[in-house]
């Protein structure tokens, strides 16, 4: 008989048969206030998105195999307290759903490093800023990535932050971010930031030797962890494992070239504020040259909200193309903004095609399946593709 894990700690999945969707435990959140929901077959079942690791003691995605045979038995605790009664719980209203904002300037959006090299006024900062980004350059064997953002850029390792930089006319500032294991926190790390602000008063308050340090130290330390299983974050890897590939002009089946990774697309209004939405990465078609929007998530189980939401990022760019096809000249992406598509990379064998009810509209609508155990070797293979036409068809 497999071990009990009771369903009552803060951070534990389970399978909701009301929202037909996985819930985690959180406080003022569906995941307290639906356990009456609790579907414990299909917590339990073979094919489970996540369970609950008796050697580790924490929670695995279903595509992690290699514990598969320490996985304990989910029940309910009858001790917890819901955070509202059942009743109430049925009586909760349907969200409003998020209200797309108006367009604020493209300046601001996608920025090349030329331009970012431009706001620092003064020629011997502006330099040292270069021999810094160098030094991330340098190191893309450790896996060191080095992103463009609104403000300046970002390091980032086996998808967790190791480093930024903030442009500003005055000079710039370089923040080292020290990612620490940590077994108590969500996500197995904790991280611990430097601040170092380079100006004509103090144009180098740190070495290229310590930031390479840092750099390799970081590489060393996340690489180690990710082997071992040790940290979460899973996503963001999967993003830089297909911006690495993509870059190096891999993944002949995907097609697509690297262009700009977590892209500002619009605004949303959540909560009574606007907020940036940000596509995961953008990217050009090789062989038709069409802008593509790529959202990547974790199972391929139910579509339809990931396409509605990258539809989202697709609507807004065809919306202001006016504006946004002088920037894209720009910045140099021969890309075809007649033509904008959305492809949805996700792990998994197989789809229901037949049960994605999602509205596409005029556009091209791709889902690409790559292989279950991409993180084993951190590879990323295409396994299959489906294709839902501009009219609604399901094509395989």
């Amino acid at each position: 008989m497999p071990k009990t894990k009771l369903l009552n700690q803060l951070g534990d999945y389970y399978f909701c048969s009301s929202c037909s969707t996985w819930h985690r435990l959180k406080p003022d959140s569906k995941g307290q206030q639906h356990l009456i929901y609790f579907d414990e077959a299909e917590t339990n079942a073979p094919s489970a998105s996540y369970y609950f690791c008796t050697l580790c003691i924490e929670w695995h995605r279903g595509s992690h195999k290699a514990h598969i045979s320490h996985r304990a038995h989910i029940k309910t605790d009858g001790k917890i307290k819901l955070l509202k009664s059942p009743a109430a719980a049925k009586k909760e209203r349907t969200p409003k759903e998020p209200v797309i904002g108006g367009f604020d300037g493209a300046d601001g959006l996608w920025k090349s490093f030329d331009e970012h090299m431009d706001v620092i006024t003064s020629p011997s900062l502006r330099q040292r800023c270069i021999e810094i980004l160098q030094v991330g350059k340098s190191l893309e064997e450790q896996k060191v990535q080095c992103f463009s953002r609104k403000n300046g850029f970002s390091f980032i390792i086996q998808g967790l932050k190791v480093g930024q930089v903030h442009v500003k006319p005055a000079g710039f500032s370089l923040t080292l971010i020290k990612n620490i294991h940590d077994t108590v926190c969500r996500g197995g790390v904790r991280q611990e930031m430097s601040k170092y602000v380079f100006s004509s008063a103090n144009p180098n308050p740190i070495s290229d030797s310590d930031i390479r340090a840092h750099l390799l130290e970081q590489s060393q330390t996340l690489l180690a962890l990710r082997r071992r299983n040790a940290i979460g974050y899973m996503e963001k890897l999967l993003h830089c494992l297909l911006v690495e590939q993509m870059s190096a002009g891999g993944l002949p089946e995907l097609g697509l070239d690297f262009l700009y990774y977590e892209t500002p697309v619009g605004k949303v209004k959540r909560n009574q504020q606007f907020g940036r939405q940000h596509a995961d990465i953008l990217a050009r078609e090789r062989n038709t040259g069409a802008l593509v929007a790529v959202e990547v998530k974790m199972d391929a189980t139910d579509m339809n909200p990931v396409i509605k939401q990258g539809m989202s990022y697709v609507n807004w760019m065809q919306k202001h193309k006016q504006h946004l096809v002088p920037r894209i000249g720009e910045l140099g992406w021969d890309v075809n903004m007649d033509e904008v598509k959305l492809y949805v990379v996700a792990p998994g064998a197989r789809v229901r095609v037949d049960e994605v009810a999602a509205d596409c509209g005029d556009c091209e609508v791709k889902i690409v399946l790559i292989n279950d155990d991409w993180y084993v070797d951190e590879m990323v293979q295409v396994v299959d593709d489906y294709v839902l036409s501009a009219i609604g068809d399901k094509i395989h």
